[in-house]
């Protein structure tokens, strides 16, 4: 009775993991969906939609602010412009919040297209001057964040500006390009645009890091210690009413859940937990590994005779029929009536069928993001609900 679970997971995950590709395929060919053309439509929508970042010179004929402090200039805050030079009576500096306007004065401001149009009705009229070319000792450079003493604040936090005279204006995640606003929290790995002299540039890289090799170096005991705490937090029982026992997350639920915390966290003192792509790839391949693993060596002695003289046909066609039927079902109607994209429902099936082939498929049918990013936002609440699910049918045949 101890081995059935196990032999009865053996005989049932080809079936599974077929059944799901199977109902990836009959999708596409039931709606004639394309999965090359989705994506650059999912390309195109998205930078669509992403907001144009622009440069524009501004010269300042407003009379109010004249004598004003640059972070009093209303609406500059919330706007997501940022000004990167300001050249006054001839002279090219990177400003502060605290640099005092004149009229007359020049400002070279990075921002969204409509947003600069919003601050040149504030500040005067667009300037013929480009700040770029003119000649000074201020240049750019990216900067990767590295640091724990940078990761988990914003720009403003960071300080850059205040004592090196550097400012931010872009960071980049993940090829995406955001403005520097103070709800921007810094992860490791994000770059930043800073402009400033080289000098105040190369202590403004010491702050934050620069260095992609050391983001290479996974920290083996933050991700130790989230290990114990998801095991202790798997062991909590959970009680619910009219159950003889309470329900527990698990070795996957509870791991799980405290690593989503964790990565919100990002940071407790000098505990920081990121881990690098390439340490996170073999991390997951050698779990399964080892789950299967276990799973044969639990079960391997009696898989031979469930095979020849046991339930074997039976227990794969259960398990291929509670694959499909559900997944083709629930995939005709968001298909058919939800109208959502091919690619994210294959992310989703694979998400909520916990199985990491079908999401292999799924990104093999088209270059795009989108069953990657479905798959990550279902996996948790469908890992958490197999967990429990399981225990709950064990515990109501018990009653």
């Amino acid at each position: 009775l101890a081995k059935l679970p196990g032999l009865a997971y053996a005989v049932a995950y080809p079936g599974g993991v077929i059944g799901v590709l199977l109902c990836m395929l009959t999708l596409r060919r039931l709606f004639r969906k394309d999965p090359q053309a989705e994506a650059s439509d999912l390309q195109r929508e998205s930078r669509d939609a992403a907001p144009r970042r622009e440069q524009v010179n501004l010269r300042i004929t407003n009379p109010n602010l004249e004598a004003i402090e640059l972070q009093r200039i209303p609406g500059l805050a919330s706007s997501g412009v940022t000004i990167s030079r300001v050249e006054h009576n001839g002279k090219v500096v990177v400003p502060t919040g605290r640099t005092t306007l004149a009229l007359g004065d020049t400002l070279l401001a990075v921002g969204p297209i409509d947003q600069l149009e919003s601050l040149r009705i504030v500040v005067g009229e667009v300037s013929d001057r480009d700040l770029r070319q003119m000649e000074s000792d201020i240049t750019f450079r990216w900067l990767t964040v590295s640091s724990k003493r940078a990761t988990g604040k914003n720009t403003r936090e960071l300080g850059l500006g205040a004592h090196l005279g550097v400012r931010i204006t872009r960071i980049r995640r993940a090829d995406v390009d955001m403005p520097p606003v103070d709800d921007v929290t810094l992860h490791p790995g994000d770059q930043l645009l800073a402009v400033g002299s080289a000098a105040s540039l190369a202590r403004a890289a010491a702050e934050v890091g620069d260095s992609p090799k050391r983001l290479e170096e996974p920290e083996l005991v933050p991700m130790f210690i989230g290990i114990v705490l998801g095991i202790v937090v798997g062991s909590i029982p959970i009680a619910i009413p009219g159950l003889p026992a309470g329900v527990r997350l698990g070795l996957a639920g509870g791991p799980l859940v405290v690593a989503m915390i964790l990565a919100r966290i990002q940071r407790v003192g000098p505990l920081q937990w990121f881990l690098p792509r390439s340490a996170s790839l073999i991390l997951k391949d050698l779990g399964i590994t080892l789950f299967l693993a276990s799973v044969g060596l639990a079960s391997g002695d009696r898989i031979a005779e469930v095979l020849t003289y046991g339930h074997a046909l039976a227990w794969l066609g259960w398990g291929f029929a509670i694959t499909t039927i559900p997944v083709l079902l629930m995939g005709i109607f968001a298909l058919g009536i939800l109208k959502m994209r091919y690619l994210t429902l294959c992310g989703i099936i694979a998400g909520s069928m916990t199985d990491p082939p079908a999401l292999a498929f799924a990104n093999a049918q088209a270059d795009s993001e989108a069953p990657s990013v479905a798959y990550a936002t279902v996996y948790p609440l469908a890992m958490i609900l197999r967990v429990i699910a399981a225990q709950l049918m064990m515990l109501w045949w018990l009653l």
